[in-house]
């Protein structure tokens, strides 16, 4: 027999998104055949590839600087142990996304482009792992729900996001988890539950269950939000028998423990990081946080069916406000949850278990729990990537449900409307990657879209201060410091803002501007290696050398084998005189960067006293 007519055999069963009374029942199956698997997978890819093909000009932004371009511990193999075993090494304890970063960054360094492919790669394969889980659920309308998620516009900010591959790696890895974990329990029971509960308890397979448990250790290690797994398997099981056996419980149990563990260490990084998230600004009532979570919770599900403004930052909602009327968002929310629980053996159990996926992913992002963000946002479109899918699925099996009504015409009139669906999301997510091509594009349409935001105003002002002194324009330089000082005015004292300031101080040839805002920038974070050096730069501009001097040697003893650093060094060195200095310095550059054996060591000019702009 066929694997194609295999399937169909084993998904012939009822599925519970229709009423137990009886009925057609749909099998998660779309496509009929011997070639339903190859077909399936490559439309799932090459509707990925042509959606995300803008990306291909793609280029970096926001903080794919902190996390990639800069940070030293990926751009060699000794960071790996740093990455590891050093919670404070990186931005976040994410060692399976940094692992990753430090292969790519030895495969193509500074170039954009493999980061992107890496990227949609990844979304491809993520989808197809989750058309695999749906199918073992035998969910109906299973590759168009695949399908939705791999090119709904809200995927694009996670995809065209070099820094949001952590978001790529947790769901990839929790996919293969889930369904190593649905083989590891079969599904076993007769077509109704009465006779199922006479059956044999099944048996775990413990060959499927430890590579399941090892995904999911992966997945903790490439976000924290994989934590919610084990609470998403439960629904899952309950939705595919109509109960959770103790045996299964108990098999989740460690994942439970694990998740918490994980969870721990993040909250503990994020309250002990220079940034924090302690404080007035954090400082909600338990009032305020259930109408944040009901107005996000409401927010997320209204943007995958209106995908319409994307923005990198929405506006944030005013808690001062907050209130009244705005209670009816979480009412609402726990009235839907308690209406498709009471529904469950009207119409299946399908509708609750996809919300309880959706909120209980979306959950660690709407408020109870205080994050970085929240500071300028409440909501973000890649937090709800994994989450998504809850809802997704709900519609692409309504949507199969629906036309199976149609008599003959039911297979047609499916996919002549998820064509017409998947046309429109691939034609705006194509718009919203092209987006991605340029740093003040992208956010020249927040800014449209969000103008009264600091942080809108802060990344802004950045992206043109990083184009004018690409494209050699100080005018573009100045407008983007205008934008950092309305941003300033907003939120004074932001260290963000401040260093960019001081970035564009430093380009124009203003060092003294230029010192006081990295001054102000290095009590947040004093070990900044670029900002260290251009505070250095701007001293050694107005001749303060000694002061240089000692901001140099303390990012040598801390980087010993930036190259840079010691060729200022050697440079400072010459202008004081102090000839034998000059040379060890510049023969440790040479050695750490042999491409500058041909460089003579002299007096640059932006060190002489008429210099203006560094070179």
């Amino acid at each position: 027999m066929s694997a194609a007519r295999e399937l169909n055999k084993q998904t012939a069963e009822p599925v519970v998104m229709l009423p137990a009374s009886g009925g057609q029942f749909l099998t998660g199956l779309d496509f009929a055949g011997n070639w339903a698997v190859p077909l399936g997978v490559a439309a799932l890819a090459l509707l990925c590839l042509v959606t995300y093909y803008p990306l291909q000009k793609g280029a970096f932004i926001w903080d794919d600087r902190q996390w990639l371009l800069v940070n030293s511990f990926v751009h060699h193999w000794k960071g790996l142990k740093f990455i590891w075993f050093k919670l404070s090494a990186s931005p976040q304890y994410y060692p399976m996304v940094f692992t990753v970063f430090d292969v790519e960054w030895h495969l193509w360094g500074g170039s954009a482009l493999g980061y992107h492919l890496v990227n949609v790669l990844l979304q491809v394969g993520t989808a197809l792992l989750l058309w695999w889980v749906l199918r073992k659920l035998r969910v109906p309308g299973a590759w168009l729900a695949a399908a939705l998620f791999a090119i709904h516009p809200v995927q694009v900010e996670t995809v065209g996001w070099v820094a949001e591959l952590k978001n790529l790696l947790c769901a990839f890895f929790m996919f293969w988890a889930a369904g190593c974990f649905l083989n590891a329990w079969p599904l076993t029971e007769s077509a109704t539950f009465s006779q199922a509960s006479a059956e044999r308890q099944p048996r775990m397979r413990w060959g499927w269950y430890l590579p399941a448990t090892g995904f999911y250790a992966l997945a903790l290690l490439s976000k924290t939000l994989a934590c919610t797994l084990p609470v998403i398997m439960l629904v899952l099981l309950w939705y595919r028998s109509d109960r959770i056996r103790l045996r299964q419980f108990w098999s989740l149990a460690p994942w439970l423990l694990m998740g918490v563990a994980a969870g721990l260490v993040t909250i503990h990084i994020e309250h002990s990081s220079s940034v924090g998230t302690n404080g007035s600004h954090w400082a909600f009532s338990l009032g305020e946080r259930f109408i944040i979570a009901g107005r996000a919770f409401w927010f997320y599900i209204g943007k995958l069916f209106w995908p319409n403004p994307l923005l990198e930052i929405y506006p944030r909602w005013n808690v001062n406000q907050m209130g009244g009327w705005q209670w009816s968002f979480p009412i609402a929310a726990v009235g839907l949850l308690v209406a498709l629980w009471l529904l469950r053996r009207r119409i299946g159990r399908g509708p609750i278990a996809a919300i309880l996926v959706f909120s209980i992913s979306i959950g660690p992002v709407l408020g109870f729990i205080n994050f970085y963000t929240q500071l300028f946002t409440f909501v973000a479109d890649h937090y709800q990537y994994i989450a998504c899918i809850g809802v997704l699925v709900l519609v692409a099996a309504g949507l199969r449900l629906a036309t199976s009504r149609a008599g003959k015409w039911s297979q047609k009139a499916y996919w002549l409307i998820s064509l017409i669906i998947l046309a429109s999301l691939s034609l705006q997510s194509w718009g919203q990657s092209a987006l991605y091509q340029s740093p003040a594009y992208l956010w020249g349409y927040v800014y449209k879209n969000n103008p009264d935001n600091f942080m809108t105003l802060t990344s802004y002002g950045a992206s043109l201060i990083s184009l004018g002194v690409e494209t050699h324009h100080p005018s573009v330089i100045r407008r983007g410091m205008r934008y950092l000082d309305a941003s300033e005015k907003i939120w004074p004292n932001y260290s963000t803002t401040d260093v960019n300031l001081g970035q564009g101080y430093y380009y124009l040839g203003e060092y003294r501007q230029a010192m006081h805002k990295f001054m102000e920038f290095l009590i947040y974070a004093p070990k900044s290696r670029l900002v260290r050096r251009q505070f250095a730069d701007s001293l050694a501009h107005v001749h303060r050398y000694a002061a240089a001097l000692a901001v140099y040697k303390k990012i040598a003893n801390d980087e010993p084998k930036d190259a840079l650093t010691q060729w200022r060094m050697a440079q400072i060195y010459l202008v004081l005189g102090e000839k034998n200095h000059a040379r060890k310095h510049w023969l440790k550059a040479v050695m750490l960067q042999p491409l500058w054996n041909n460089q003579k060591l002299a007096i640059p000019k932006w060190l002489t006293p008429n210099a203006h702009l560094p070179q």
